[in-house]
């Protein structure tokens, strides 16, 4: 007896050894890969939800079967709209994503081309078939290059000052905010604001100039509408004084009346 025991031990071991090796080729072998049948895109607000799917190549079915969702994500989030992506594969093996666009805050114009201006002053391109974007536009930005599209411009603080113009009237006066629908930066020169509901332009000028931006919200409802037609332009270029340009023609024409 004392003469098989080593070989039982043997046998037990060589066993257990077998068994392990089995288990581990278990639990190591890779999983199957899930067959994706469909997709679905939601928190779309700027484009269609096909647009943003053919931008990622993600519309043909039969491509599905090589699709797994880190690829997917990793297409769907190089557009230029989106911010962020989450992605979930449902029980029956439908990829959900979940989208963040970006948030824009004006539109850039820059001779005729139009570029979206994010909260980052991002420039982004206007896709085709782009929905809701009835932003304030800015034009002659002051800058030493060329605007391209994708880059950041923090640094541009002509562009900044726009924006600033932008965020103070938007927060302190969203009516007001709604009815700006441009702001020339003039290349430098004294900036104009325009309405939407008024003929006149708003002169900023230079330094200061967000509290002027506020000092004419101040002023803003007595110069809307009717009351705006005899008005030629608001100054408020010179510290502590608006200006107001008065049409002659139309107070003589009021003063015959009485």
């Amino acid at each position: 007896m004392a003469k098989r025991f080593p070989y039982i031990i043997s046998t037990i071991l060589l066993v257990l050894l077998f068994a392990l090796v089995a288990g581990l080729s278990i639990f190591l072998m890779p999983a199957k890969k899930a067959q994706i049948n469909l997709i679905e895109l939601k928190g779309n607000i700027y484009l269609p939800k096909e647009d943003y799917l053919r931008y990622a190549h993600l519309l043909d079915r039969n491509e599905y079967k090589n699709l797994d969702l880190k690829t997917i994500k990793d297409r769907i989030k190089k557009h230029p709209y989106i911010k962020n992506a989450e992605l979930s594969l449902d029980g029956f093996n439908k990829a959900l994503i979940s989208i963040t666009e970006k948030t824009f805050d004006a539109i850039l114009l820059i001779d005729s081309r139009q570029f979206l201006i994010t909260d980052h002053v991002e420039l982004i391109p206007v896709f085709e078939n782009t929905k809701y974007v009835d932003f304030p536009l800015i034009k002659n930005p002051k800058t030493s290059e060329a605007f391209r599209m994708l880059r950041f411009y923090k640094k541009n603080s002509d562009l900044v000052t726009g924006l600033k113009i932008l965020t103070a009237l938007k927060l302190v006066n969203p009516s007001l905010y709604q009815n700006l629908s441009e702001i020339d930066l003039r290349n430098g020169k004294d900036i104009l604001l325009y309405l939407s509901d008024s003929a006149y332009p708003v002169l900023i000028g230079r330094g200061n100039e967000i509290k002027k931006a506020l000092y004419f919200n101040s002023l803003y409802p007595y110069v809307t509408n009717e009351k705006s037609q005899n008005i030629n332009y608001v100054d408020l270029r010179f510290s502590n004084y608006m200006y107001l340009g008065i049409n002659r023609d139309s107070v003589k024409s009021s003063e015959n009346r009485i």
